[in-house]
């Protein structure tokens, strides 16, 4: 019995969570957690009832939760929770509802916090202020008095010294109690020439703390570059987080510490949901994966996100806003495409016109070897039948000789009254032509 009443239990408190009931499946989940007794379900006193608005979460504090639309607000003692908790503390992870896709309509609709409109909502509205200075003192590594404690955002445009120079427009621009600036800069797109304009933005940010009329450097506050790139910009590097700044390149020590560069790598954060620890944790896994949430969480660090990304808390202004910047994104995106393909197509060309251009040279090659191989036979047989020639001309000449050693020889023996067939078989000489020499020798 007790076996078959927690079974009921849980396909109960799945059934609620499916149909974003997340009081009724926090109000089951609490008796299965406290336990069940042979009688039936043993409920803890002082639990809300399952039609109730509130649920406890954490010790000595509620959450208020709409049935479909899941945590409509936090208790601001949590919201207070640092980023990172100490040794000390157990942690639990979190784990989201990664399954918008699956839904025509999902529960809950966010924006993407990587768009221009909302990365720039999330980073300069006012009621975030807290989280953005978690995340900032978290991201600058700032300890004690040092620690960001309040910000005020100020104008993101930067203007040039002269009339004809460029201007400078960066998403977020803040500055602290102390006056040190902040630029946050989000890069969604691959920009290959993106160091150096995120180095054009931080030298025009700082210089826009001085009078151009006056000397005041005394008063230079320190500035800093806060970059979210969802691209490699340091492949030899293996985190995710890297801090820059100039430094004494044998002693290593900062002498030049007035700007500073933090760039966050997206692609290299390799959290996954379920394992999800701080709350910096938790904002960049949303910063990458905001559009696959189709829920509020149970629990988080960071509800301010959810709340800013929430598609029902912006104004029909804004909506139309982010609609026309991402259809503009996307027609960029196309554009890109297009050109990407069109200059493969044209590099696809060159190289059948290289790889063409390689074989005529080859066949050239080929024929002009060949005719360099005739050439050479020809010569050779040029040789030989100017060779075969001579050889004739010895041969004829050799024969000449031997036929007037013949004669000679001939004429001699006539002389000594040898006969016609003696003569004959000694020289070789017909008898006609020993009768011939005969006259002649007589003459």
């Amino acid at each position: 019995m007790k076996q078959s009443i927690k079974v009921c239990l849980f396909l109960c408190m799945g059934i609620y969570s499916l149909h974003g009931a997340a009081a009724e499946a926090s109000a089951l989940a609490e008796v299965l957690l406290n336990g069940v007794t042979k009688g039936g379900a043993k409920v803890v006193k002082k639990r809300p009832a399952v039609h109730s608005s509130s649920v406890p979460l954490f010790k000595n504090s509620t959450v208020n939760v709409q049935r479909g639309g899941g945590l409509k607000k936090w208790s601001q003692e949590f919201n207070q929770r640092p980023l990172h908790v100490t040794g000390n503390v157990r942690q639990e992870f979190i784990t989201l509802e990664e399954d918008a896709d699956k839904y025509f309509f999902p529960p809950v609709s966010f924006e993407d916090p990587l768009g221009d409109m909302g990365f720039k909502k999330l980073f300069s509205t006012p009621k975030n202020t807290t989280m953005i200075i978690k995340v900032l003192n978290e991201l600058l590594n700032l300890q004690g008095d040092d620690r960001i404690r309040n910000i005020s955002f100020h104008d993101k445009e930067f203007m040039p010294d002269k009339k004809e120079g460029k201007r400078g427009i960066v998403d977020v621009y803040c500055r602290d109690h102390l006056n040190r600036g902040f630029v946050v800069e989000m890069q969604k797109d691959k920009d290959y020439h993106y160091l150096n304009r995120a180095q054009n933005y931080l030298a025009k940010a700082y210089t826009s703390q001085f009078n151009p009329e006056s000397t005041d450097y005394d008063k230079g506050q320190p500035f800093y570059l806060i970059s979210f790139v969802n691209h490699i910009l340091f492949p030899n590097e293996k985190g995710y987080l890297s801090r820059h700044k100039t430094v004494h390149t044998g002693s290593h020590h900062c002498y030049l510490d007035k700007m500073q560069y933090v760039f966050v790598e997206l692609p290299k954060f390799d959290k996954v949901n379920g394992r999800i620890e701080t709350a910096l944790d938790e904002f960049l896994y949303l910063l990458k994966n905001m559009r696959k949430i189709s829920a509020y969480p149970s629990k988080s660090h960071v509800f301010e996100v959810y709340e800013t990304m929430d598609k029902k808390n912006w104004s029909d202004a804004d909506l139309r806003v982010a609609t026309k910047m991402r259809d503009l994104r996307r027609l960029d995106e196309i554009k890109e495409e297009e050109y990407k393909k069109a200059m493969e197509e044209a590099g696809a060309a060159d190289e059948k016109a290289r790889a063409a251009d390689e074989k005529a040279r080859t066949a050239e090659e080929s024929l002009r070897q060949s005719e360099e191989k005739s050439k050479v036979a020809e010569e050779k047989s040029k040789v030989a039948e100017e060779k075969s020639k001579v050889a004739e001309e010895k041969s004829k000449a050799a024969e000449e000789k031997l036929s007037q050693m013949n004669i000679d020889t001939a004429l001699k023996l006539i002389t000594f009254k040898l006969s016609t067939l003696q003569i004959s078989e000694a020289t070789g000489l017909q008898a006609t032509e020993i009768e011939k020499l005969r006259v002649h020798a007589k003459k």
